[in-house]
């Protein structure tokens, strides 16, 4: 609806359909039935994504809400939590809301003294929030990889999960190797992102969402997306060029092989 108004998309583009900010009855009951057909100009134009669609046109990728590609979810960071415009940035796959628990903890929804995760985040800033982050993302990569829902987790404590990985799966973790293993799921995706042509250049936010908010929680509110995503590769020894954990913290999760593959 942006481009619309800028000029960027036209009735031309849209097979003649005109689109208004608040016309949900468009919305809903033409433009969706039409992307999920792939049906039409516009349906085909949006059927991949507003990043695809900008990329397409030639014109509007500056003020499209992604990173790596993934469009943003509804959570915006500048007024829900600076934390989650750092998680969206380092995540593998770009923009996810759950990819880790980032979006709970800075609610105040999760807190696990069992390992010295305690903090007291302030939303609308950057501090402790890559220190947050080295958890985050290792308990995230522990969920998704059990297929476990973060809204149903609230209430599950660090001896919790340990007692469900070790019941199932036998291993006999503690709480250090449960994060580990978390660990280690986030640098093999890195490591295959990296492979794939993604460096540290891709950890990054667009434009639009860097930018001050103009109203409501986010207003004013500006994400320092460099200091925050600088303070994350140093806690978790990221190269912060190439984007990738460097050999020694790769060799310190025993990860010797592909320390070897990326020295």
């Amino acid at each position: 609806m942006e481009a619309f108004e800028r000029g960027d998309l036209t009735l031309e583009d849209t097979g003649g359909i005109a689109l208004n900010w608040g016309d949900m009855d468009t919305v809903i009951n033409r433009i969706l039935p039409l992307i999920a057909r792939r049906e039409g100009k516009l349906g085909d134009l949006l059927a991949d994504g507003s990043v695809a669609a900008a990329k397409k046109m030639g014109r509007g990728l500056d003020y499209t809400v992604h990173s790596k590609g993934l469009e943003a979810p509804m959570h915006d960071p500048r007024g829900g939590g600076h934390g989650m415009a750092l998680t969206y940035a380092v995540s593998p796959r770009g923009a996810c809301h759950v990819a880790d628990p980032m979006l709970f903890v800075e609610m105040g929804a999760r807190y696990y003294p069992e390992i010295g995760f305690d903090f007291i985040l302030e939303p609308k800033t950057g501090e402790n929030k890559a220190e947050a982050a080295v958890t985050s993302v290792a308990l995230g990569a522990i969920e998704n990889s059990a297929c476990f829902c973060q809204f149903a987790d609230a209430e599950v404590t660090i001896p919790d999960w340990l007692a469900l990985f070790n019941t199932v799966a036998g291993y006999n973790w503690e709480a250090e190797d449960m994060l580990a293993a978390g660990r280690r799921v986030f640098f093999l995706k890195r490591l295959i992102n990296y492979r794939y042509g993604l460096t540290a250049a891709d950890d990054a936010l667009t434009p639009r969402m860097l930018e001050p908010g103009k109203d409501g929680e986010a207003e004013g509110s500006q994400v320092d997306l460099e200091a925050m995503k600088s303070r994350f590769y140093e806690l978790m020894d990221i190269d912060p060029v190439r984007g990738i954990p460097t050999p020694a913290a790769l060799a310190a999760l025993d990860m010797s092989a592909e320390a070897q593959a990326v020295a």
